[in-house]
C-alpha cells in the first residue's frame, strides 16, 4: 500500500508539473492536424513472481499476455492510451515433499498439484511522445504513467497424496473486486507507412497489491496468495487513422 501511494504521489505530481510547464505552449501550439486516433495489439511477456513460500512453490511467474489498446494522440508531444491486457492461462505441475512450505503450513505427507493462473483487466495511461526528426523522422520514444484494474484469478488442485491419485480437489484463489494499481510504460515506436507502425514496449505494474485468497481445505482459516510487482515487454503494431 505504502509503495502504491508514492507511486500514485509521485504521478500526480509529475503530471501536474508537466501541465503546468507546458499548458502554455500547448495551447499556443496546437494544431488540429496533430490529432489523430491509433489502434493496435502487443504480444508481450509478463514476469510476475510470487513471494516466497506464498504462491512462488505452486505458480509459474513467466507468461505471455496479450494487449489490445486505443490511443488519442492530442499533441505530437501527448496523448492517452486506454488497454486490456490478458496474459495466457499458465499450467504448472507441482510435488511438494515433506517439509516443504505449503500455503499457510508445512507438508507433512508429500503432495502432487496441478496449478493454473491467469491476470487481466484494463489500464489508462496518461502519453508523452518525442519525436527523433533530427534521427529519423519516423522514429519516436513515448513513455507513460497511468493506472490499471486487475484480477488474478488462480487455482489449485490437488490431485496426489502420498503418491497415490485420487479424484482432484480445485481451490479456487481470488478476490471479489479488481484492484487498481499503479502502471508506468515505455518504449519506441517507429512508423513503416503513414498509418502503420510498429512498437516495442516495457511495462512496469504494482501489482504486489493482488493478494488472492481462498479457505483452507479443512475450512479453518482464509489462506492468501501473494504477487509481487510485475513486468511486461514484448512487440506490437498500430494503425493510425488520421
Amino acid at each position: 500500500m505504502y509503495i502504491f501511494k508514492k507511486s500514485v504521489a509521485f504521478g500526480l505530481l509529475l503530471t501536474g508539473a508537466s501541465v503546468a510547464f507546458a499548458s502554455e505552449g500547448f495551447f499556443r501550439d496546437f494544431n488540429p492536424d496533430t490529432l489523430n486516433v491509433y489502434v493496435g495489439a502487443d504480444l508481450q511477456n509478463r514476469h510476475m513472481p510470487y513471494k516466497s513460500g506464498e504462491g512462488s512453490q505452486f505458480f509459474k511467474k513467466d507468461s505471455l499476455q496479450g494487449n489490445l489498446f486505443l490511443g488519442l494522440r492530442l499533441h505530437e508531444n501527448f496523448g492517452v492510451e486506454l488497454g486490456y491486457e490478458q496474459t495466457q492461462r499458465k499450467k504448472r505441475e507441482v510435488t511438494l515433499l515433506p517439509g516443504d512450505q505449503t500455503l499457510g503450513g508445512v507438508v507433512g505427507i508429500s503432495q502432487g498439484f496441478q496449478t493454473r493462473a491467469k491476470l487481466a483487466g484494463f489500464h489508462l495511461d496518461l502519453m508523452g511522445f518525442l519525436p527523433l526528426e533530427g534521427y529519423c523522422k519516423d522514429l519516436s520514444l513515448f513513455a507513460g504513467i497511468g493506472v490499471a484494474r486487475l484480477k488474478a484469478k488462480l487455482e489449485r488442485t490437488n490431485v496426489a497424496v502420498g503418491g497415490v491419485q485420487f479424484p482432484p480437489v480445485t481451490q479456487s484463489f481470488d478476490e471479489k473486486n479488481s484492484k487498481y494499481v499503479a502502471r508506468l510504460t515505455a518504449g519506441a515506436q517507429y512508423l513503416l507507412t503513414e498509418n502503420l507502425g510498429v512498437r516495442g514496449i516495457l511495462n512496469y505494474e504494482n501489482t504486489s497489491r493482488i493478494q488472492p485468497q481462498s479457505t483452507s481445505p479443512d475450512g479453518t482459516r482464509v489462506v492468501k496468495v501473494k504477487l509481487k510487482d510485475s513486468f511486461s515487454y514484448g512487440l506490437g503494431v498500430f494503425f493510425k487513422f488520421w
